[in-house]
């Protein structure tokens, strides 16, 4: 997904993820627009314990006021926009 793409589902409501294997754990981020702000949600857990969160090793949530400060924290924690896939 082009930047462009990303931000353009973010401005209609729509949700992007990015789900990915990192050793023995699962990494999921989802993004979305709520109320003028962007939610970016940041969990990490064992490969298969998605439906407990008691085993959550990251279970962050975050608001940014701009698309320009999202795409800089999406960048600068490495991960790659173009990875990113409609929910």
């Amino acid at each position: 997904m082009t930047e462009q793409g990303f931000l353009k589902r973010l401005e209609s409501s729509k949700t992007n993820i990015l789900s990915f294997i990192q050793g023995t754990n699962e990494v999921v981020v989802s993004i979305w627009k709520y109320e003028n702000k962007y939610v970016l949600t940041w969990e990490v857990y064992p490969k298969g314990m998605f439906h407990d969160e008691s085993t959550y090793l990251k279970d962050d949530i975050h608001n940014f006021d701009c698309s320009r400060t999202l795409i800089n924290f999406i960048k600068t924690n490495g991960f790659d926009l173009s990875k990113f896939t409609p929910a």
